[in-house]
């Protein structure tokens, strides 16, 4: 597999002011499932792995949705393994592929983070640029590619491009940054209401709609 392409809108190196939804406002509707296959072609170190799962596992169950972490190849996916494990998920089956920098498509800028196809059922991060950029802000790698994979995976859902504020504006900036630190960055109610809304009505994950990313 070669660099990324195709139409995508890309999500910067991000910004971001939220409305959270707790977990006590949703606590009276059970957690939605939604699998996520990861295919990681970075090599991302398995405790780096997930941690981040966990920090995105955390942001989707403030606003009522249980991710389910599928490691299709746990340590490094090599091109062959990966083909054949691909051909294994069902259309429409939500994908998540982690790329090194070498893979990365240069059609995107230095700041991308990530992308997601529009229509699409794949969310990508850029995981050299992602270990870059959280060292160059004081973060952990885990803290960020957790919070860069619900936001792309946040325009697989949502089908739409980017919010002025919040998880899924195209910037974060230094404010945005230290909420994401602190546990303080995620979905707006609106976006959480439309994301259970997409998962409870029996469509799946990537039903037919306009989705954008990064």
């Amino acid at each position: 597999m070669g660099a990324i392409q195709g139409r995508f809108v890309p999500t910067v190196a991000v910004s971001l002011s939220l409305f959270m939804w707790t977990r006590a406002e949703v606590a009276t509707e059970s957690p939605l499932p939604l699998p996520i296959y990861v295919y990681d072609y970075a090599g991302v170190g398995p405790d780096v792995r997930a941690a981040a799962a966990e920090v995105t596992r955390y942001i989707y169950a403030e606003i009522g949705v249980d991710i389910v972490w599928v490691d299709r190849c746990p340590l490094a996916c090599h091109i062959a393994f990966t083909r054949e494990a691909q051909a294994d998920t069902t259309d429409g089956d939500l994908m998540l592929t982690i790329l090194p920098d070498a893979m990365t498509s240069r059609e995107f800028p230095a700041g991308v983070l990530g992308a997601a196809r529009e229509e699409g059922s794949v969310a990508y991060a850029f995981f050299g640029r992602i270990r870059f950029f959280a060292f160059e802000r004081n973060l952990l790698p885990a803290t960020l590619l957790g919070h860069v994979i619900a936001h792309e995976v946040g325009h697989v859902l949502l089908r739409e491009g980017h919010a002025p504020h919040g998880l899924m504006s195209a910037r974060w900036v230094d404010p945005e940054l230290l909420q994401a630190k602190v546990g303080r960055l995620g979905f707006t109610e609106t976006q959480g209401s439309r994301i259970r809304s997409r998962l409870g009505s029996g469509a799946g994950p990537t039903g037919s709609g306009d989705a954008r990313a990064r």
